[in-house]
């Protein structure tokens, strides 16, 4: 609940800052995935994207993640 929170604020700064709100994701492709066989499952890299709600279209798509 707290990173969901602290996205949300994140947010609202960069609104309250005049700028457009984004967030920072790693990438889903296959050179930024690895097995991790102490745990059993697939992780993320180190490789990020930004997203942006520079449109009404990707602010929506934002919302909704």
């Amino acid at each position: 609940m707290e990173r969901l929170v602290g996205i949300a604020q994140q947010w609202y700064d960069q609104i309250a800052d005049g700028e457009i709100p984004s967030i920072r994701l790693p990438t889903r492709t296959k050179q930024n995935i690895a097995y991790d066989e102490a745990t059993d499952v697939w992780k993320y890299g180190e490789k990020e994207s930004t997203r942006s709600a520079s449109t009404a279209r990707s602010a929506i798509h934002l919302l909704k993640m």
